[in-house]
């Protein structure tokens, strides 16, 4: 009987001690900052210039690091101006027009990569300074792209991807959505 309760009083310490990185996850849960939510989308030219914008994208942007183009014909190039390399994870998120008010220039986005390699549905990397990376075989639906160089600068971006459809179409049908 001392045993069992031993055993069972170590068993229910390794549950209750959860590790940083799923508690820095519980604590973006229902926030604006949450990992997995879509709240708009940039749009990038084939050149990375900006081109506008639909809803309020929960998007960091740095100059060095770029993603583009948004919408695309099913293919996104991950580019870094410094030149260093880069890792780049692709997540499958959800549309949430919760936070439309929200100052995302205000937001803390520094997710840990551990979290972003236990949830992506990609993840590479490259010491090239621009890598272009299909999405074709991606089901229909909202992403988030990271992307981080080797000094630790950041990039979130935010795509709607569908390979049935043209980067004009998916302008209408993101239109429909915010």
């Amino acid at each position: 009987m001392r045993t069992f309760i031993l055993v069972l009083l170590a068993v229910s310490m390794f549950f209750a001690c959860g590790n940083e990185e799923s508690d820095t996850l519980m604590e973006i849960k229902g926030e604006p900052a949450e990992l997995s939510i879509v709240t708009g989308v940039n749009f990038y030219d084939v050149n990375g210039s900006p081109i506008g914008k639909i809803g309020n994208p929960n998007t960091l942007t740095n100059e060095n690091l770029a993603v583009h183009p948004i919408p695309g014909d099913g293919k996104v190039t991950f580019q870094n101006l410094n030149g260093n390399g880069l890792d780049f994870w692709v997540l499958p998120v959800e549309k949430n027009k919760d936070f439309e008010t929200v100052d995302y220039n205000t937001i803390n986005f520094d997710y840990p990569t551990s979290i972003l390699d236990s949830l992506h549905v990609m993840r590479g990397n490259t010491d090239l300074t621009s890598l272009k990376v299909s999405l074709d075989f991606f089901d229909a639906g909202y992403y988030r792209l990271f992307v981080e160089d080797r000094e630790g600068n950041k990039t979130i971006e935010n795509i709607y991807h569908d390979p049935e459809l043209t980067a004009n179409e998916i302008i209408v049908f993101l239109n429909s959505e915010f």
